[in-house]
């Protein structure tokens, strides 16, 4: 079998600890076959659209052919996008790019280089305008909904430079606009309609969390020349084995049903742990995935409920001298999921011209080969400190074990959500803030629209200062 299908190894030997036994596991089997038909039904209702996505061929040639079509010329792809709607790209490009892609010379790179505005930090725009030529750039503006208000200042900010460069013509620039949307509501769906805007839509049953593998990740991917359909096999090729009816054959169900155990014995947090710094954006991405999905105050009766499980993303071997001592040696309250890949350079290690007797164990080997043996170390200090520990490996790094890889944790996700009976594809939480900071920079009518449910408080009511008083007694 070629590499790059190779099915992604999925290892849970060690992930048991005080309280949580094989036994245990074992005697859950009952629970997951509950939360397995409580998936099911979600599936066919249209709550969980992420699992047809592998299959979409129209939305996967649609991201395509207008990729091909809209990069002719494009030196530049400014991605204007938060959260759900950056992350998975990044974790993406981050992954399968050389790992200085824009540094790299036109004649080595050939495809645009990426510029991602997913915060409102003036610096960070202004440094953006400040390097792209604004004829050969192409912007890329993402939001499902189109309320996100740094998305959309970003993307004005961003747009006006074109209109410059135009002289004034808006109809001008926005032939160098892609935008991502809803296919049928929402603000950002009006201006694409009203102005005839290149776009593709993002399906009404997927998510931003989950929306990697609709166009907010795969047409910026195919923009940089990254092969999207293999994220797609990949994806697809995980779903089966994680449709499988027998919980404990099923990895994603054996998962989430060890992860719930451990949150019931006192480990509510979840550190996620690459061994490649191409990885570090997908730790990023499943913090996003994890919290959102799982931070829930009602479960899907009304009940007050309040759980929730902390991601952490640490990076290997970095990390090991920043927080491995707390893993071992502090309070048993997390798990640890390790993703494993091998590199896709090979650096050896020559032998030492200096203090041989000190340096001379590493001469010979070769960089992977160390990172790797750490990994191993790190996880078997953990075991011997009777931390449970999982491991993901990835094989190597390429599209399609990557995709793999994103559909595993999506499902994942989705089995500890049904066994706990909570939505994971809401997000009340943020919505309010949202509101509120409609509200704070001047549109009243945000304070009339949401009325906190945990005590009926107004959010005119609540409104923050927008600065801090010399006359505060706790400003120092």
């Amino acid at each position: 079998m070629p590499a790059q299908t190779h099915p992604i190894r999925i290892d849970l030997s060690d992930f048991f600890a005080e309280h949580v036994t094989a036994k245990q596991l074992q005697k859950a089997r009952p629970e997951g076959k509950r939360a397995l038909k409580a998936l099911e039904k979600d599936e066919k209702a249209g709550r969980m659209d992420f699992t047809k996505l592998p299959d979409d061929k129209k939305l996967l040639d649609a991201s395509v052919k207008l990729a091909r079509k809209m990069k002719s010329g494009v030196t530049d792809v400014v991605i204007c996008g938060i959260g759900g709607s950056s992350l998975g790209f990044l974790a993406v490009a981050e992954a399968l790019l050389h790992p200085r892609h824009n540094a790299l010379p036109d004649s080595k790179r050939k495809v645009p280089r990426f510029h991602l505005l997913d915060n409102a930090d003036a610096d960070t725009v202004a440094a953006v305008l400040d390097i792209i030529n604004p004829s050969k750039t192409l912007v890329v503006v993402i939001s499902k909904s189109g309320s996100g208000g740094e998305t959309i200042a970003n993307f004005m900010v961003v747009l006006e430079r074109l209109v410059k460069h135009h002289k004034g013509s808006l109809p001008g620039a926005l032939k160098q606009v892609v935008a991502i949307t809803d296919p049928e509501n929402g603000a950002l769906r009006r201006f694409v309609n009203e102005h005839k805007v290149a776009s593709l839509p993002v399906p009404p049953g997927v998510g931003g969390r989950f929306s990697v593998l609709t166009p907010v990740g795969i047409f910026p991917a195919a923009l940089l020349g990254i092969k999207v359909a293999d994220l797609l096999a990949g994806a697809g090729a995980m779903l089966k084995r994680c449709h499988r009816s027998d919980p404990l054959v099923n990895p994603a169900m054996t998962t989430a049903l060890a992860l719930d155990l451990h949150c019931k014995a006192g480990r509510p947090i979840t550190v996620f742990m690459p061994y490649a710094d191409s990885l570090w954006r997908t730790a990023d991405w499943f913090r996003q995935l994890w919290a959102e999905s799982l931070g829930k105050a009602t479960d899907n009766h009304g009940h007050r409920v309040h759980v929730g499980m902390t991601p952490m993303a640490a990076l290997g071997a970095t990390d090991q001298h920043s927080q491995v001592q707390l893993y071992a040696e502090g309070p048993d309250d997390k798990t640890y999921i390790f993703l494993r890949t091998a590199a896709k350079t090979k650096v050896s290690i020559p032998k030492p011209r200096f203090e041989k007797d000190a340096y001379g164990f590493l001469g010979g080997s070769t960089l992977d080969t160390l990172l790797n043996i750490e990994g191993d170390a790190t996880q078997a200090a953990l075991k011997t400190f009777g931390r449970p520990t999982m491991r993901i490996d990835m094989h190597q790094t390429t599209a399609h074990n990557l995709g793999q890889v994103f559909m595993f944790l999506e499902m994942v996700t989705a089995g500890v959500a049904a066994l706990w009976d909570i939505d994971a594809y809401d997000q009340p939480g943020v919505e309010l803030g949202k509101l509120l900071t409609k509200y704070n920079m001047g549109v009243e009518s945000a304070g009339e629209q949401y009325v906190d449910e945990y005590g009926g408080i107004k959010v005119k009511e609540i409104k923050p200062k927008h600065g801090i008083s010399r006359d505060d007694p706790l400003v120092f």
